[in-house]
Formats: structure tokens, sequence, C-alpha cells
């Protein structure tokens, strides 16, 4: 997978626009979050941290991520921050449908609608919706500067609920830049 254009953006969100995109989709207390230093790209998380765009949050997840993100994100293999935001309001909006008509939408259902796409000679990925199964209309076709606004986010409850501990044996989100599967 050719990652050179990831190494091209910097950041520029700031640490007081952070603080305010915290408190404003309430992530819990236990989350470390940390701006990119000099230099650092989308792909400099540290060990233990995972990289998130501004753009995702705006486009609907929030922490606690839903027990489904993971298991989508898990499945293909991915971290957070290659999904384009586009491929976020899919995943959102499914699980928002299903919610709606009392129903627990499962990775494989996802999976039935969506097939995982990589954006041309980006590195980033998008949910391409099977034939006859588009769910969605009226995404824009593109988000203007999402990829110079991530930061990076450490602890574990971001993934997890408070107080639950972590183990070896509980599958991960994945934490960097990975190969599909």
């Amino acid at each position: 997978m050719d990652t050179s254009s990831l190494n091209k953006e910097s950041n520029v969100i700031s640490q007081a626009e952070l603080d305010i995109l915290g408190a404003t989709y309430s992530f819990p207390p236990g989350v470390r979050l940390r701006i990119p230093g000099d230099g650092e790209t989308i792909l400099s998380a540290r060990q233990g941290e995972v990289a998130f765009y501004e753009a995702t949050f705006l486009a609907g997840l929030r922490l606690l991520i839903h027990p489904t993100i993971r298991e989508i994100l898990i499945h293909y293999k991915i971290c957070p921050a290659q999904l384009s935001p586009n491929a976020w309001r899919s995943v959102i909006c499914s699980l928002v449908i299903w919610r709606h008509f009392k129903r627990h939408m499962s990775c494989d259902e996802f999976r039935c609608l969506y097939s995982l796409s990589p954006l041309p000679d980006s590195g980033w990925y998008y949910f391409k919706a099977r034939p006859e199964k588009n769910l969605l209309r009226g995404s824009p076709s593109n988000v203007k500067g999402w990829k110079t606004r991530f930061f990076f986010a450490s602890g574990d409850e971001w993934e997890f609920p408070s107080g639950t501990a972590a183990s070896d044996s509980i599958p991960r989100v994945p934490r960097s830049w990975g190969t599909p599967g």
C-alpha cells in the first residue's frame, strides 16, 4: 500500500480546538489527547496511541466507539484514520437506521451492504455500496481540509467502557496504519 500521500499532510488543529472537540463530543475522561508535534503526520502515532481525524466526529463517530464499529475495523484490519469522512457517514448512518428499527447491526450485515474500496492514489478507504443496496444519498463528494485536522488519542476508554480491563484475549482495534485484509 502506498502511503506517500499520507506523509504530506501536517496538522493544523490547535490544542484549544482539540479541547473544544473533546468537550463538544463528551470524550470519556480517561482518553488522553495529543496534538501532533512539528513534522509529525497521521502516521506518527506513538505506541498505545490511535489517530483520529476531526471530520470523523463531525460525521457522527462518538467515543466510546460502538461495538459494531470495533468489529468492522478489526475485520478489515484498519485503524480509524484510514477511513474517509464519507466512509464514516456510511457506517454511522447504517447503524442509526438499524437502531431506528430497534435492531442491532452486525459486522456481517454491514458487509452485505458495503465493500471496502481504496480512494485512488491516497492510502485512505471508503465503503462502496453494493449493487441495489445503497441506503444513503447526498453525502458530500469532497470534504475540504479534513486531512490536516487530526490528533492522537491514548488510553482504553475510547474503545472499552471505563473499568473494563483490556486483555490479550479480546481483539483490539488496530492502532497503526495497516493493509486491509
